[in-house]
C-alpha cells in the first residue's frame, strides 16, 4: 500500500523515530522517502551511514571470530575471505550507493572519508 504522506512528513517522522531509538522504523520511513524522492539527502545519508556502520560491526565480528582460531587452516582463511567478500557485496556496496547519492547533494568531508574507506575495503576483499 502506498503512503499518502509526502516527503516532508515522512522525513519528519523518520527523524522522530530515530530520536526514539527505533532504527527499523526510521529505515522503513527513509526508504519510503527515497521511493518518492530518490535524491533526498537526509534519507540517502541516513541509510548509507546506517548500512555502513552495520557492515563495520559485522566486519569486526568476522575479524574477531577469525582471530580466535588458534591455528587457522587455509580453508578457515578462505572461508573468512569469502565472508568478507559477501559482506562487501551485500552491505558495503549498498551503503556506497546511498552515500554517493548523498555526496552528490552535499560534498561533506565525512561522507567523502566514508566512501574512501569503502573503496579501500573493496580493494582489500575483492
Amino acid at each position: 500500500q502506498k503512503s499518502k504522506l509526502g516527503v516532508d512528513e515522512l522525513t519528519y517522522l523518520a527523524q522522530r523515530a530515530i530520536d526514539l531509538g527505533d532504527v527499523g522504523l526510521t529505515q522503513q520511513l527513509y526508504e519510503e522517502v527515497l521511493r518518492l524522492d530518490p535524491d533526498n539527502f537526509s534519507a540517502n545519508n541516513f541509510l548509507g551511514n546506517y548500512l555502513y556502520l552495520r557492515a563495520e560491526r559485522e566486519r569486526k565480528r568476522l575479524d574477531y571470530e577469525y582471530k580466535r582460531i588458534q591455528k587457522p587452516t587455509r580453508m578457515d582463511y578462505a572461508n573468512y575471505r569469502n565472508r568478507l567478500k559477501d559482506l562487501y557485496i551485500y552491505s558495503y556496496q549498498s551503503a556506497e550507493k546511498y552515500l554517493e547519492q548523498a555526496y552528490s547533494k552535499m560534498h561533506s568531508e565525512e561522507i567523502k572519508n566514508t566512501l574512501e574507506h569503502i573503496h579501500e575495503i573493496e580493494k582489500e576483499v575483492i
